[in-house]
């Protein structure tokens, strides 16, 4: 069994594949209803607080993805231009960016470069938050998704696609994977099969990987990644094996939603829906980084997922 520790393995490139469909939105001055415009399944966690603080983050949520400079110059002219924008549309007292360094340029005061998250901020991908400040200048935004593949430790590929692009279509016309099949490729976390015709917009999956290898949660203390000396390593293994909750809650220090997941899927487990949304299932993002962090390789997620909007499956 090949096992490797990752920091974090970055895709140099992004490729735009196809032509995104421009759909129209209104500006309002108020950021849950414009998100929720553009994202109706994330409706209730859009409206969860009245918000005025947000986290724009460049960095993958897994070990893998574009390089956070590569992803920034490919959505934003003027980041700091379109971040004034943000903040001044929106009366917001901060916006926190992950995964970018300043380089000595002026920084609007109200605008943080930190790795640091609250779950009194508003959490945005930074292709979510392209879409919110194209609503602002032009009324409309574009219907794409960032997505990433896993080939080997030393190829990682990453493109902004179509929403309502396929699978066989990506493989087809992605130079980088015309030498590749689709069934040799399955999602990273939960080990989710894919079908020719699947619409990558249409599902949660955001990361595939290549033959076998798969995330685990690796570390001898109960810590999460990337906090203390928690780390996430892929590893070339036929079989994911699931083992018993450990209750760690590891999987809760996590999510930016502020939920307990573990306890959110033992309840659906037993198909206690009713407690479930009492405790907040409602404003699950559908990020799925408690999958990847559980020490025990249960799939948290797809759970969570299909019982909080399961017609969706929203991909950011």
């Amino acid at each position: 069994m090949r096992h490797i520790n990752l920091s974090l393995l970055l895709s140099e490139k992004i490729e735009l594949l196809g032509n995104p469909e421009r759909i129209k939105a209104d500006s309002s001055n108020n950021l849950a209803e414009v998100l929720s415009g553009i994202y109706p399944a994330r409706k209730s966690y859009w409206n969860k607080n009245p918000w005025n603080k947000l986290n724009i983050s460049f960095l993958p949520d897994i070990p893998f993805g574009p390089d956070p400079e590569v992803l920034a110059s490919a959505l934003f002219d003027s980041l700091e231009d379109d971040l004034e924008l943000l903040v001044k549309h929106f009366a917001l007292k901060r916006i926190s960016i992950g995964g970018l360094i300043t380089r000595g340029n002026p920084v609007l005061s109200s605008v943080k470069f930190t790795g640091e998250k609250s779950e009194k901020e508003l959490h945005l991908t930074a292709i979510e938050a392209k879409k919110l400040i194209d609503v602002i200048k032009k009324g409309e935004y574009t219907d794409s998704v960032l997505f990433s593949l896993f080939i080997s430790p030393e190829e990682v590929t990453s493109f902004i696609l179509p929403r309502q692009m396929d699978f066989m279509t990506l493989f087809s016309t992605a130079g980088e994977l015309k030498e590749f099949k689709l069934e040799n490729f399955t999602d990273s976390i939960d080990r989710t099969s894919l079908t020719p015709e699947a619409i990558i917009g249409s599902t949660p999956i955001r990361h595939l990987s290549i033959s076998g290898w798969q995330f685990e949660s690796h570390s001898d203390l109960l810590f999460t990644y990337p906090i203390f000396n928690r780390t996430i390593a892929m590893k070339e293994i036929k079989e994911k094996h699931e083992e018993p909750c450990i209750n760690c809650l590891v999987c809760a220090s996590v999510c930016p939603a502020g939920l307990y997941p573990a306890t959110l899927y033992h309840h659906l487990k037993e198909e206690n829906l009713v407690e479930s949304i009492a405790m907040g299932l409602k404003y699950c993002m559908y990020c799925r980084r408690c999958s990847i962090v559980c020490p025990s390789n249960i799939p948290l997620s797809t759970l969570l997922i299909d019982s909080a909007n399961p017609e969706s499956g929203e991909s950011a």
